[in-house]
C-alpha cells in the first residue's frame, strides 16, 4: 500500500485563499533570516490529517500562485487507519488532494481536475509498504532481532530505534524499516480511533504481522524517473518495493532464543559469538570475559564451556520477499475501513 506522499500539484489560487500564515526566523539584530509558509492541516476520517500549502516558488504574479504542496498519508487520511490500504498512487493522491481542498471550500477547475486525476503532479517522497503474516508476535520479534545481525545494505547494517529496525535511515535517497504492526497499534499516537466498531478485529489481524516499509526521496525518485504521478502504473509500487527489498543482503539467519531479547547489545554479541561455537575467552580482554561470564551465569549460560549447539534456521529474507503479502480481511471490503480510489482511464 501507499503509506505517504509528498509533492506538488497544479492549482491556481491567491494567497488569500490559503491563509496558512508563516514561520519566520529572526536573528539577534531583529533581521529576518528566512521565512516559510506554514502547512494547513486538514482533518480527514477520524481526525487523521493531510497537509497542503501554497508553493512559494510558483508565484505567477504578486499574490497569485499556480501550485500547492501536499504531504501526508492518503490512506490514513481517508480510512482513518493504515493497517491495510490501496497501492493506487495516482488515485490516492487525487482523492486526498480534492478532499482536502473541498474541506477548505475550494475546488479544482475541470482542466486541473483532469490533470491531477491522470497523474499530473510531481513527487518528492513516496512510502510503500507490505505486511507479512509471521504466525505470532514472538516470530516477528525473532526475525527483527536476527535481521539486525545478519542483514545489510551497501551502506551498512541495520540498527534499532525504539522497536523499529532501520536500514539507511539517514540516507537522502532511500531507506527501509521493519517493525511489528501489532506492537505499533499499542504505542502512543498510533492507537486506533475509539469510534472503530471492530477495533478488536483490527488488533487480532495485526498481532502477528511484520511491516516492511520503503521510503523513496527526491533524488532516488528522479533517478528512477518516478518523480511524477504519470510514471506510476497500476502495479508499479509493488515492483519497486520488491526491487529495493531484494537489495538487502542477508546471510543465513539463525534462530534467536528468548535470552537474546533480554540482553544489552554488548552481552548479546558475546552470547551469540559463544553460541556459534567460538572461544570467546580468546577473543575478549580478560576483565571483559569474566564480567560477561558473571552476568550470563545468571541466565544459566557458562561461556567458559564450548556451546556445541547448532542453531536452527529461521525464516530467511528471500522467503519473506517471495511470500504473498498478508491479505486484506474479507469483512473489510465494502466498508469504510477499506477505500479503493477510482481508476484513471
Amino acid at each position: 500500500m501507499i503509506d505517504w506522499l509528498s509533492g506538488k500539484a497544479y492549482f491556481l489560487h491567491t494567497s488569500e485563499q490559503l491563509p496558512s500564515g508563516s514561520v519566520v526566523s529572526v536573528d539577534a539584530n531583529g533581521d529576518i533570516e528566512w521565512k516559510t509558509t506554514k502547512r494547513i492541516q486538514i482533518k480527514g476520517s477520524y481526525d487523521s490529517t493531510f497537509t497542503i500549502r501554497t508553493d512559494p516558488s510558483s508565484e505567477q504574479s504578486p499574490g497569485l500562485f499556480t501550485k500547492i504542496e501536499f504531504s501526508g498519508n492518503p490512506v490514513k487520511f481517508i480510512q482513518g487507519h493504515n493497517i491495510w490500504g490501496s497501492s493506487n498512487l495516482t488515485g490516492l493522491a487525487y482523492e486526498a488532494i480534492t478532499r482536502a481542498l473541498s474541506t477548505l471550500g475550494m475546488h479544482l477547475t475541470p482542466i486541473e481536475n483532469d490533470l491531477l486525476f491522470n497523474g499530473g503532479f510531481s513527487l518528492s517522497r513516496v512510502d510503500i509498504n507490505n505486511m507479512y503474516s509471521m504466525g505470532s508476535l514472538e516470530s516477528v520479534n525473532q526475525w527483527l532481532h536476527s535481521a539486525e545481525f545478519s542483514a545489510r545494505t551497501r551502506m551498512g547494517k541495520g540498527h534499532f530505534s525504539g522497536s523499529t529496525l532501520y536500514f539507511q535511515k539517514k540516507s537522502t535517497r532511500w531507506s527501509l524499516k521493519f517493525y511489528s504492526k501489532g506492537l505499533e497499534l499499542k504505542a502512543t499516537g498510533h492507537q486506533l480511533p475509539r469510534e472503530f466498531l471492530r477495533a478488536e478485529s483490527f488488533h487480532k489481524y495485526a498481532s502477528d504481522k511484520l511491516r516492511a516499509e520503503l521510503t523513496l526521496r527526491t533524488k532516488e525518485l528522479k533517478k528512477l524517473g518516478l518523480d511524477n504521478g504519470m510514471a506510476w502504473g497500476d502495479n508499479e509500487p509493488c515492483g519497486v518495493f520488491i526491487d529495493y527489498m531484494s537489495r538487502l543482503e542477508m546471510s543465513e539467519q539463525k534462530q534467536l532464543d528468548d535470552l537474546v531479547l533480554k540482553l544489552s547489545n554488548a552481552f548479546r554479541s558475546t552470547y551469540l559469538t559463544w553460541k556459534e561455537g567460538y572461544d570467546v575467552k580468546s577473543l575478549l580482554p580478560k576483565n571483559t570475559f569474566y564480567r560477561h561470564r558473571r552476568l550470563l551465569l545468571e541466565y544459566g549460560v557458562d561461556i567458559s564451556i564450548p556451546s556445541g549447539n547448532k542453531p536452527n534456521n529461521v525464516i530467511p529474507l528471500m522467503r519473506i520477499i517471495e511470500a504473498v503479502p498478508a491479505q486484506i480481511p474479507d469483512w473489510a471490503y465494502g466498508t469504510e475501513y477499506y477505500f479503493e480510489p477510482r481508476q484513471a482511464l
